[in-house]
Formats: structure tokens, sequence, C-alpha cells
């Protein structure tokens, strides 16, 4: 269960920083652009690491039935 608490919080972690950086740098300036290819990578990385984390959720409910069944 530990092993999937820290695989949780990983991923928590990657999940609110690869766009954070962008967002706060839009916050700064005027010009507020992004390439078509960075906004590809952010809507790839957002799908990956929300994706891991539903599984890692269906991995710890599935762990926590077993454990009680």
């Amino acid at each position: 269960m530990y092993f999937l608490l820290s695989n949780l919080s990983f991923l928590n972690v990657c999940l609110s920083t690869f766009a954070t950086p962008k967002m706060i740098f839009d916050f700064l300036m005027e010009h507020k652009t992004i390439s078509f290819e960075g906004c590809m990578a952010q809507i790839f990385l957002l799908h990956v690491f929300a994706g891991g984390e539903m599984m890692l959720l269906v991995a710890m409910a599935y762990d926590r039935y077993v454990a009680i069944c």
C-alpha cells in the first residue's frame, strides 16, 4: 500500500508541475501565446499523468477490496 501511495504522490507532483511554469510566465507577460507543439505536449502530459493517476486509484481500490475480502 505504501508503494501505491508513494507513486500517487509522485504522479500528483508531476501533474501539478508540468504546466505551472508556463502559467506563471503567462501571468507576468503581456503577450500570451503558446505554440501548437507546446499545447500538444501539455495535453499529452495531462492525459498521461491523469490516466496514470486514475489507474493507480483503481489499483488501490482493488488492493483494499482484496484485503477486506
